[in-house]
């Protein structure tokens, strides 16, 4: 399953990640290009499935050719990749999965792999569906997480989401908000606009962190209008829905900017948004304060693989990056295995050193 192989992740961070780029390199022989899909990438521990199936509605409803890829399925696997809604064809089912199946199985067998496991194989097939059948949009929900998810071999997806952030696959993710937001925003990508709705303080610091790392414009969903929702419905029961649909109308409004204006977004400092969108314009994240210094325990910050570990100590004070600085030294002649995490978090903070002294020289300069 897609859970059991991020937790073996944990046990050998390194080829798990060399086995999403094999798992990218499939989909190159495949013939699909994962720099250009377009596709509406959407993360989030509670509502990624609803807001999925809103965004998919409204591109379709607007005439788009819809493909819509979610999980998991409740009585057919062809539920998780659907044309238009639909369900995907049995025998176009049939007939794309052996087309995949055969040619990963070949590269496998010349090349001494093991074959890629249910969910990766099945985020292959349905990209491969996607493509043949010359959808215009993609609506890719992801499976576990976010950064080391099968999905996240897309490189380039026109917009990305993150709905509402709880504790889930903690054994996967980590034991605090922090580090499951940070995994969930590792789906930001340079230029890529990242909207997310109104969440906990430390989960929207660490998407902040997250985007500012990518390169990715990030902003909060604008809130609709009460009175859109008088006497209706989004078609999905609950109150909590309201979120869920204005990120959805954020996502597919930026979309079809995007598509009809076939321009990339332009990154100023910070980042920026489409103009003149179809829908208003985003909330910023302006950069939010440190992290409160108990919201990140130090066993579970030790606990994560270097990137997502600098991710972390990118968000708290100064002070207590020193002090876990310090433990991680004073660690890594029992832990061997930290060694790899320290050097990313050194390397982040001469970087970050260098870049504050020359804004300082710049500051000195011009108030001379």
């Amino acid at each position: 399953s897609n859970a059991a192989e991020l937790r073996a992740s944990r046990q050998d961070r390194t080829a798990y990640e060399n086995s999403l780029a094999s798992l990218a390199s499939h989909a190159h022989a495949l013939d699909i290009d994962l720099g250009s899909l377009p596709v509406i990438h959407i993360a989030g521990t509670k509502g990624k499935g609803s807001t999925s199936i809103m965004v998919e509605s409204i591109l379709r409803m607007h005439g788009l050719r819809t493909g819509l890829f979610t999980s998991p399925h409740l009585v057919d696997v062809r539920e998780r990749i659907r044309i238009n809604r639909a369900p995907v064809e049995e025998s176009l089912f049939t007939r794309y999965f052996w087309e995949v199946f055969d040619t990963i199985r070949s590269r496998c067998e010349a090349q001494g792999e093991r074959m890629p496991a249910y969910f990766r194989f099945l985020t292959l097939l349905g990209l491969h569906v996607f493509k043949h059948e010359a959808v215009d949009a993609i609506v890719l929900e992801v499976g576990v997480g976010g950064r080391l998810d099968a999905t996240n071999i897309v490189e380039k997806p026109v917009v990305c989401g993150i709905t509402s952030l709880g504790y889930d696959h903690q054994r996967v993710l980590g034991n605090t908000l922090i580090q499951i937001a940070l995994e969930k925003a590792g789906i930001a990508k340079p230029g890529v606009p990242l909207f997310t709705i109104p969440q906990r303080r430390d989960a929207l610091c660490a998407i902040w962190a997250a985007a500012q790392r990518a390169g990715a414009p990030v902003g909060l969903a604008p809130a609709l209008d009460p009175s859109v929702f008088a006497g209706t419905s989004v078609g999905i029961a609950g109150a909590h829905q309201a979120a869920n649909a204005e990120l959805a109308v954020a996502l597919a409004g930026t979309f079809l900017k995007m598509r009809a204006s076939k321009s990339s977004v332009s990154m100023g400092k910070g980042g920026g948004f489409p103009e003149n969108d179809p829908v208003t314009p985003p909330i910023p994240l302006a950069a939010p304060p440190a992290i409160p210094d108990d919201a990140l325990e130090p066993i579970a910050l030790r606990a994560l693989a270097p990137d997502a570990m600098a991710h972390a100590l990118s968000v708290v004070s100064d002070q207590r990056k020193r002090i876990e600085l310090d433990r991680l030294r004073a660690l890594c002649a029992e832990r061997p295995d930290i060694e790899a995490s320290l050097q990313v978090c050194e390397r982040d903070e001469k970087q970050s050193k260098r870049v504050g002294a020359g804004t300082s020289e710049t500051d000195s300069s011009a108030a001379a």
